[in-house]
């Protein structure tokens, strides 16, 4: 398969191993699933340090695994449930005159969620100022989304 990238042009190819008679459908569907996988496993290695592991045996290989896995899936079904269903008017518009609206606050990310729990459990920060602390945070990283559609917008 090849993949050309509307921005720029560039191309990608992907060498596929399928049954013979699957459709041209069913393979870019899967293609296209493939960039979410592995950005779940970019943010364990990064996050969670899937990959900071020296285990000696299967056993301890799986085990380390394991946990990472399980600590990857609690973090995105609190950013899951944190994170209200999007808004129509969330999703940005690239056209030149059109009006982007983005809300005040970016969505809650794996990574945010992480931060917020490991300051929790060190319990040196009143839990009070842990959450002003990331909704200042959000809120500033939705200003510099809002520049960066608004430049991406005038290009």
């Amino acid at each position: 398969m090849i993949r050309r990238r509307i921005a720029d042009g560039d191309l990608a190819f992907f060498t596929t191993w399928c049954p013979t008679g699957t459709s041209i459908e069913t393979l870019v569907a899967v293609e296209g699933h493939r960039w979410a996988i592995e950005d779940s496993f970019e943010t364990a290695k990064n996050e969670f340090g899937l990959d900071h592991n020296e285990s000696r045996s299967w056993h301890g290989w799986h085990r380390h695994v394991s946990l990472v896995m399980l600590a990857f899936a609690m973090m995105a079904v609190i950013r899951h449930r944190a994170n209200p269903p999007p808004q129509k008017n969330e999703t940005p518009n690239y056209g030149k005159n059109q009006s982007i609206a983005i809300p005040s606050l970016i969505r809650w990310s794996i990574q945010e969620v992480r931060r917020i729990a490991i300051r929790l459990a060190r319990k040196r920060i009143q839990p009070a100022h842990v959450i002003a602390w990331s909704l200042w945070r959000r809120a500033h990283q939705a200003t510099a989304q809002r520049a960066h559609f608004k430049a991406k917008r005038q290009l």
